[in-house]
């Protein structure tokens, strides 16, 4: 499968890192937001999958 390029506009940055600080986010919900924060940043799967840990 070929890799895709996450690109996010600023305002989708601003939630998704405001996701990752709040305390009313499920877990499941801030895990979410920090893949697809680190994916943006190039990160591939399991790299990302250990920096949740």
């Amino acid at each position: 499968m070929a890799k895709r390029k996450i690109v996010l506009e600023e305002e989708e940055r601003r939630e998704l890192n405001r996701r990752l600080r709040a305390s009313t986010v499920s877990v499941r919900d801030r895990q979410r937001a920090q893949i697809i924060l680190l994916a943006a940043e190039g990160h591939t799967r399991k790299p990302s999958v250990r920096k949740l840990g």
